[in-house]
């Protein structure tokens, strides 16, 4: 909900979670959603802070509303609405540069990257 206008977005085209091209639609959706807000005047994160913030496993729903609003006081204070589509694009280039087979996976190589430097730290 945006100024009391109520946004629905269709997600009748989605797909598993396992499918093979699943994180580029993610990635052209963020593109998407970014843009059609961004020419209603509304701020928003970068493309790879949006892309990031779906794929994080660490944010819990206990977790989301203060990430979110850390994530709105950054967007407020930068000047991201000037990005262009095109700039757009090259901001999400380096978003899958080594993608990961699937969206599963790519959850599961964070969790292991979260648990290897905790690991870590407890051994030093």
């Amino acid at each position: 909900m945006h100024q009391g206008h109520l946004y629905i977005i269709d997600v009748s085209q989605s797909v598993d979670l396992d499918h093979p091209h699943a994180l580029e639609f993610l990635q052209d959706d963020c593109i998407h959603v970014s843009d059609f807000f961004k020419k209603h005047g509304v701020p928003v994160m970068t493309i790879h802070e949006l892309f990031d913030f779906i794929v994080d496993p660490s944010i819990t729903d206990e977790s989301v509303d203060s990430y979110l609003e850390k994530g709105l006081g950054e967007v407020l204070s930068g000047d991201q609405t000037s990005l262009s589509g095109k700039d757009h694009q090259q901001q999400a280039g380096d978003i899958i540069s080594e993608p990961p087979t699937d969206l599963v996976d790519n959850i599961n190589s964070e969790e292991t990257e979260s648990d290897n430097e905790t690991d870590h730290a407890q051994q030093q």
